[in-house]
This record gives structure tokens, sequence and C-alpha cells, in this order.
């Protein structure tokens, strides 16, 4: 078997390795931003201009991390006053989801530094939102399509990393 438990976890992985060099391989600018969207989401009318406006608000904030869909179950710590910034974006805290997201080059730089990723994904980049200055952003315009737990068998699209695969 796995160290994650189920191969699913290790192929999300070694995607995100696997993109995460190839952003750093083509890219040198650290100031650039990158848009990582996986496939189990649904973008609503509105996130172009999300997207946009986000980019001028990051001007001035010191962050390598963005992501935009947060965990439901942290929302009310996540989105709560002390951990504003500015206008839709809060200090980042430890949550599930990395359905979406933004990273800079020098983001992108920093997680490769911290190889091999011996979590699930999107809880290692929750263990390095202090290395990443991560934020996050307050929004509807991203659902999840995805199972949110290993309870849930009723999801849309349901889940490799809960329910695929066998370990043997």
């Amino acid at each position: 078997g796995t160290m994650f438990g189920k191969h699913g976890k290790l192929g999300c992985n070694m995607s995100y390795v696997v993109l995460l060099r190839e952003i750093l391989e083509k890219h040198q600018n650290e100031d650039l931003w990158f848009l990582i969207l996986e496939d189990d989401i649904k973008i609503k009318d509105g996130f172009h201009d999300l997207i946009k406006n986000l980019i001028e608000d990051l001007n001035g904030i010191d962050t390598d991390y963005v992501r935009l869909y947060s965990d439901p179950r942290v929302a009310g710590s996540q989105f709560s006053e002390n951990m504003k910034i500015k206008n839709n974006i809060y200090h980042m805290i430890g949550q599930w989801y990395t359905l979406a997201q933004m990273i800079s080059g020098r983001g992108v730089r920093k997680i490769l530094s911290k190889l091999p990723i011996d979590d699930p994904v999107d809880l290692f980049f929750s263990k390095n939102s202090s290395y990443l200055n991560a934020t996050t952003v307050k929004t509807d315009l991203i659902e999840n399509l995805g199972a949110r737990s290993g309870h849930d068998k009723d999801s849309e699209m349901g889940s490799l990393i809960w329910f695929g695969g066998s370990d043997t």
C-alpha cells in the first residue's frame, strides 16, 4: 500500500509535483501568479472578474499562495474579522481542499524546496501556510462537486482519494 492509504492521494500529490516543476521550468518570474483548478469543481459566472480583481488586490500583500475555495467546516474561524487582510482576502488557517488556488512563482519554488509531499496535498499546503504567507478568498463562485468526506457517497463526482482503488 501507499503511505497515504489510497493510490488516489499519491496520484494527486504526484500531479501537483509534476505541475509545479513544469511551472518552474517554463516561467522564471517569481511575481507571476498561476491558477490551479482541480477537475471536481464548478466555476460560476463572475469568476474571471474575481481573479482579475484579486490579482490587483494582491499587490502589496505579502503572500505566495491564495486558496480560492475554503473548507465550509472552518468558515466561521476562517472568515472572522481578525483574519481579514483587505476586501475579501483573509489569512489562511489550516484546512482541507485544494480545489482552486493561485500560487506565485516564488511560492512554487518554496513548495518544491519542501519535497517530498508526505501528506495529502491539501494538508501539505496547510502545514506550509506560514512559509507561504498563505491567504484565502471569501467567494461563492466555486462549487465543490467532489466528496466532502469519507462518508459522502452522494456527491456529484465522488472521489478517487476517499473511495478509489485498492491498496493491495
